[in-house]
C-alpha cells in the first residue's frame, strides 16, 4: 500500500512537471 501511494505521488509530480512545461511552451509561443 505504501509503495503504491509513493508510485501515485511520483506519477502526479511527473504530470505536474509536464503540465508546467506545456504551459511555459504555450506562453512562450503565444
Amino acid at each position: 500500500m505504501k509503495i503504491q501511494t509513493k508510485y501515485l505521488f511520483e506519477k502526479m509530480v511527473d504530470f505536474k512537471r509536464f503540465a508546467t512545461v506545456l504551459l511555459a511552451v504555450g506562453v512562450f509561443f503565444t
